[in-house]
């Protein structure tokens, strides 16, 4: 989907050479780890699995931690501007005022 094409960007443009049937591998393992309760936001946990993954396509781990991060403040920022939004709308529903 749209954003497992823009984490395929993201290595394009660190010089990664990978093919996108490797972003539709690896981000689904990454997001099934995030959600193991056992750290917090998945943190290590994401990391952890990009070092493994890409280091079956010949990525090292500081480039693969790099992406990881990456990829991860893109997340981060794209919820806050998400929040800002919803924030400056005084948290009502529809057009209308009322909840969807």
């Amino acid at each position: 989907s749209v954003w497992i094409v823009g984490c395929w960007v993201f290595a394009v443009a660190m010089g990664l050479s990978l093919p996108v049937a490797v972003f539709f591998l690896l981000m689904p393992l990454v997001e099934i780890g995030r959600m193991a309760p056992i750290s917090l936001s998945g943190m290590g946990i994401r990391e952890g699995i990009f070092v493994l993954v890409l280091a079956l396509f010949g990525i090292d781990s500081t480039s693969a931690v790099f992406l990881s991060v990456l990829i991860y403040g893109i997340f981060i920022l794209n919820g806050l501007i998400g929040g800002l939004v919803y924030g400056a709308r005084g948290f009502q529903g529809g057009r209308d005022g009322h909840a969807p």
